[in-house]
């Protein structure tokens, strides 16, 4: 697991389309073979009830994980997590 950031807490960016936080960090770097969750949640005070984690679950070949992921106009969006949203990639080093 890793905990973003280590310390301290992100700057919450106030835009016209409502909030924003980049992480802009690579958040795991290794060799994956059978499977690949990736979770998501907050840890602000107060608001945990009110936020819904983001779980992703990949399995099967590698390969066909790699690409952009975030919210689009599919049906079922994992990455439209109701009042948050999700934006990240997969890369093959």
């Amino acid at each position: 697991m890793t905990t973003l950031p280590k310390s301290g807490s992100y700057t919450v960016k106030d835009q016209k389309d409502g909030y924003r936080i980049d992480i802009n960090r690579e958040i795991f770097r290794g060799t994956v073979t059978d499977d690949l969750t990736i979770e998501l949640g907050s840890a602000e005070t107060g608001y945990t009830a009110r936020t819904s984690p983001y779980i992703r679950k990949f399995s099967g070949s590698v390969l066909t994980w790699l690409g952009t992921y975030k919210p689009s106009n599919e049906q079922y969006d994992p990455e439209d997590v109701g009042d948050w949203k999700v934006w990240y990639r997969i890369e093959k080093l």
